[in-house]
């Protein structure tokens, strides 16, 4: 008898380990919409993610810019109102010290995001609108670029002084990027050219890209220095190869609108851009730059694209006055593509297997019965030993 009590208590504790089950977290299609941030009043110009990955920050027709804190449930942080026309672009600092932004009065505008958002300064060189503004990634710099056709770089560490002007344009400044290893600097022109300058050459011009037949509207290094991407209104997409004299890559041809928005994932798994067809699309740069999804949450212009630092999140924004954010399919652990690069592998397309209701009800019965199992077992042999 105590053998088969013995039994019967070892069929438990297995059945205890098939229904106590943890229920995963219903898993997020991929590319899914997360949030929709809906602060602003008039069009959305520009988006940017900071690099420490608690803030996004917006800014557009009605001259605020808005932050949100990603980890308060995508809650508004807190409006900038220094501007006093629409503002063009957004960027934060790499150290996540700085926000800037750029204005159609003729300024650039930096607060200090560790004093409560308080203005750090006001660039005023330009003689005209201000539309980009980017940082460099060593912190040393920052550019702004206007329709006065020049790019204006200052020194962080120096008070923000001037260093230098770039004056190869001879059209308005639209976009402006700094390379990730700080050797260029990077703006595209609506005279249709992109003109790359060797930072540690004295700025001087290193080389002019002129595959556009459209202004180019936006300009992107890729995160492991390999690639320049820019977006033209010639509605394609052009990426250079760096590290072969800035030749010709591939060229991206699904937006039927002029394209105004590109950017590299952190990971260097994904490229995209947004047109004003409404759509943003997703190329996935391991398959040969192939379209891996359109995007289509917007219902007008697509002004602005970005991905977050820590791959989670691509937001865009636009003439609908929003801001969309979707989430960032992950590789699952051990797969990749033949090359080892990650891209390959989801589990199920995205999805982890869920635990169904049928599962969950017995996981429920498992947790009420089987201690009430396990004590009148434990009260029969009890039982029976006073017994012997």
């Amino acid at each position: 008898m105590l053998k088969l009590i013995k039994g019967v208590i070892a069929v438990f504790s297995v059945l205890a380990l098939i229904f106590i089950q943890v229920k995963p977290a219903a898993a997020q299609t991929p590319w899914s919409l997360e949030t929709t941030l809906t602060e602003a009043t008039a069009n959305v110009n520009s988006v940017a993610f900071s690099q420490d990955n608690n803030w996004v920050a917006y800014a557009g027709l009605d001259s605020n810019v808005y932050v949100h804190d990603i980890n308060d449930n995508w809650n508004l942080e807190t409006t900038l109102t220094e501007s006093t026309s629409l503002v063009r672009s957004v960027a934060f600092s790499q150290d996540n010290n700085w926000v800037a932004y750029g204005s159609d009065d003729n300024n650039a505008y930096i607060h200090d995001i560790n004093d409560n958002w308080a203005l750090e300064t006001t660039l005023t060189e330009a003689f005209n609108n201000v539309y980009p503004v980017a940082f460099s990634q060593d912190n040393n710099w920052m550019a702004y670029g206007s329709i006065d056709d020049n790019v204006y770089v200052h020194d962080i560490n120096d008070s923000w002084n001037l260093e230098t002007t770039l004056t190869e344009s001879a059209s308005t400044v639209n976009s402006i990027a700094f390379s990730q290893d700080n050797n260029w600097i990077a703006y595209g022109s609506g005279f249709w050219e992109t003109y790359i300058h060797d930072i540690n050459d004295s700025w001087n011009l290193e080389t002019t890209l002129t595959e556009a037949t459209g202004s180019i509207y936006k300009v992107a290094f890729s995160k492991d220095n390999n690639w320049l991407a820019y977006a033209s209104f010639d509605n394609n997409v052009y990426i250079h190869d760096i590290n072969d004299s800035w030749n010709l890559e591939t060229t991206l041809t699904e937006a039927t609108g002029w394209v105004y928005s590109v950017a590299f994932s952190q990971d260097n798994n994904w490229i995209a851009y947004s047109s004003n067809d409404n759509n943003a699309y997703i190329h996935d740069i391991n398959d040969s730059w192939n379209l891996e999804t359109t995007l289509t949450e917007a219902t007008g212009d697509v002004n602005s694209v970005a991905f977050s630092q820590d791959n989670n999140w691509l937001a865009y924004g636009g003439d609908d006055d929003n801001v969309y954010v979707h989430n960032i399919p992950q590789a699952s652990p051990g797969n990749g593509d033949d090359n080892g690069n990650g891209t390959d592998g989801i589990i199920n397309n995205g999805e982890l297997p869920e635990t169904g209701p049928n599962q969950t009800i017995l996981a429920l019965l498992g947790l009420t019965l089987i201690p009430i199992l396990s004590f009148n077992l434990w009260y029969l042999l009890s039982s029976r030993k006073k017994r012997i």
